[in-house]
């Protein structure tokens, strides 16, 4: 009775799976038609669309998919899973490196399917992605009254990228409320640069507007020079000599650059970007007092702080919080013998360790550091960084490669657990010159603020640097200067 009863159950499960193989065989004589085409996100799974970027799976809805042979988009084959093939469903993958309708004009945008018993096209786009713009260049005109501005008709060239199948190109005013289009323009064959002719309105400040097919991108204009903005530099403290860079955009049309009200780098020292985008000089001097460093520009001033000493914990050339004694070993520079390798460059003071390395080797210990006062309480730790300089003479000794990625940090008592020897903006560790390392303060404390870390200071040997190493017996010189306290803008 049991085996009559499991083959009694077993029997309408085979019917079940031998109809729905028969549903779905390639036995459809009908002529195939796609309906639509889905995404494969959930959230948008009753969604139908005409067009999608690169890289994108598909689900192509229809009837009489079934017995699918070759799959055509944009003119180009594609693989499909025929496995998931229906007639009324069909999955691809939009190749990532698909050519688009923006990249050459002569494709059809369509998919197209060929199956068993006929073929169907479904018009469709794919587009590589919305455009962007990076940033434009213009030779100002000179006025009457001795000023310089854009003029109408002249031309203006805009950099971007993935410029396909641009509509329009026109100017806006702060509200994009009217619009402005230029006189005419033409799109390079890279789809990375626009030249157009300015229309006979020119807006002081405004936006240029690129509307393409796939999308609409947005950029500050200025009638005159535009306005400079900077985003980051690659040191807040940098070491006498040192190359600095600043970043941002519309770095263009220099005239100076102020330190802390004290001295001016003319714009003949200045190195600027073709795409505006960072400029670079070498630090002439040290400022006695810390400040801002100011950018002056035909398009105005932008700023940044540098040289908080209010926030140093210890530079070795005066500028330090409070602390009781210190103890080193294989330590160079400050407090110990002259280095071998000095750094090309230096602000006057510094502290090294370098040689071989051993178990127990370079070491610095300061204790009863004091903490900034400069800091409000309230400031999460979150907004706050320990930072330094580092300089590396070498890169690879003895034949072995530098073993020795980490430094070791304690402060107020707390290890970090190896901190990264690379630089804070670019990640990378270069040999011979300054760069600077930042740890986030929550490596370094689990307080929520300022004042709760400061409350953890109990003095002790509470600031401490040392080496951290895998390998015994490889020879490198590392250099450290400048640590200090940042709170992020």
């Amino acid at each position: 009775m049991k085996l009559k009863y499991l083959f009694m159950m077993i029997l309408p499960l085979m019917i079940g799976i031998l109809s729905s193989c028969s549903d779905d065989d390639n036995s459809s004589s009908g002529v195939p038609e796609i309906t639509g085409v889905r995404i494969t996100d959930p959230d948008k799974a009753d969604s139908l669309f005409t067009t999608v970027t690169r890289g994108n799976m598909i689900v192509l809805v229809g009837h009489n998919l079934d017995g699918a042979q070759h799959l055509y988009i944009n003119d180009q084959e594609v693989s499909f899973n025929a496995n998931y093939n229906t007639s009324t469903h069909l999955i691809a993958t939009v190749p990532g490196d698909l050519t688009v309708y923006g990249e050459d004009q002569t494709i059809r945008k369509e998919i197209r399917l060929v199956t068993s018993h006929g073929s169907c096209t479904y018009a469709f786009s794919v587009v590589a992605g919305e455009p962007v713009i990076d940033y434009y260049q213009v030779e100002l005109t000179e006025l009457p009254d001795g000023t310089y501005a854009v003029v109408p008709g002249q031309p203006l060239d805009i950099y971007g990228s993935l410029f396909h199948e641009v509509e329009s190109v026109y100017l806006t005013d702060m509200d994009t409320v009217v619009c402005y289009p230029m006189q005419s323009w033409t799109v390079n064959e890279t789809s990375d640069h626009i030249t157009v002719t300015m229309p006979e309105t020119i807006v002081d400040k405004g936006y240029i507007v690129v509307k393409a097919f796939a999308g609409t991108a947005y950029y500050g204009f200025a009638k005159g020079v535009a306005e400079p903005e900077i985003t980051d530099i690659s040191s807040d403290c940098p070491i006498l000599g040192s190359k600095v860079t600043i970043y941002g955009k519309n770095l263009l049309e220099v005239l100076d650059i102020d330190v802390c009200g004290e001295f001016t780098i003319p714009a003949e020292e200045i190195t600027t970007s073709p795409d505006q985008s960072w400029l670079s000089f070498i630090m002439p001097q040290l400022p006695e007092n810390g400040g801002k460093l100011t950018l002056h520009t035909m398009g105005g001033r932008a700023s940044v702080n540098v040289y908080n000493y209010d926030l140093m914990l210890i530079d070795y050339d005066g500028h330090e919080m409070s602390h009781g004694w210190g103890w080193y070993t294989s330590t160079v520079g400050k407090f110990n013998k002259a280095p071998t390798t000095p750094p090309a460059t230096h602000s006057g003071e510094y502290i090294g360790f370098e040689g071989q390395v051993g178990w127990w080797w370079g070491n610095a210990n300061y204790n009863g550091m004091s903490s900034p006062t400069a800091i409000p309480a309230s400031t999460p730790t979150s907004e706050i960084e320990l930072r330094f300089e580092v300089y590396l003479q070498h890169e690879v000794q003895n034949g072995g490669h530098f073993s020795i990625t980490y430094l070791d940090l304690t402060h107020h008592g707390r290890d970090d657990g190896q901190t990264p020897i690379a630089d804070h903006i670019s990640g990378n560790t270069p040999v011979g010159e300054w760069f600077t390392v930042a740890v986030p303060a929550s490596d370094l404390t689990n307080a929520a603020t300022y004042g709760d870390w400061c409350a953890l200071n109990t003095g002790g040997d509470n600031f401490m640097v040392y080496t951290r190493h895998s390998d015994v017996g490889h020879t490198f010189h590392i250099y450290l200067d400048n640590f200090r306290l940042y709170v992020k803008p």
